[in-house]
């Protein structure tokens, strides 16, 4: 019998309340460690709207986000309901909820397919700008 990761549990595309915004986000994570945050789920949102993230370490109750591959990050904690997951937000003793449905691929809007490739293939830039600093690659040569 093969063990399934808990990652699994909440990997995909979902639909996540849109505090503070009035509909809610989108919210991709991915197998491979990366996270897109859109925070709207009709309206086109820009780039510097869109949170790229990178995550870790979820062990069923809890998972790592940073702002950078190997940045230092913040924890949420995670608890399954019977439609989805909420991700708990604790700053500073205030607690937010934050609730994530499952996304039906077909409502997605138009814009997410473009908008989803464009911010990975951000991430991946700076995955290697990242890599070829630590390696001494020039990247001007």
């Amino acid at each position: 019998m093969t063990a399934t990761s808990p990652i699994t549990s909440i990997e995909g595309t979902w639909y996540i309340d849109g505090m503070p915004f009035d509909e809610d986000g989108i919210l991709v994570i991915m197998k491979d460690g990366r996270t897109i945050q859109f925070p709207t789920s009709v309206t086109k949102p820009r780039m510097n709207q869109t949170m790229r993230l990178w995550h870790s370490g979820f062990d069923g109750e809890s998972i790592q986000f940073r702002n950078a591959p190997h940045g230092r990050g913040w924890l949420r904690r995670i608890e399954h309901s019977s439609n989805g997951w909420d991700m708990i937000a604790d700053s500073d003793g205030e607690i937010s909820r934050f609730h994530c449905q499952r996304a039906d691929l077909a409502s997605l809007p138009d814009w997410y397919p473009e908008m989803l490739e464009k911010n990975l293939t951000k991430m991946s830039a700076l995955e290697d700008e990242k890599s070829n600093a630590e390696q001494g690659v020039d990247p001007n040569a």
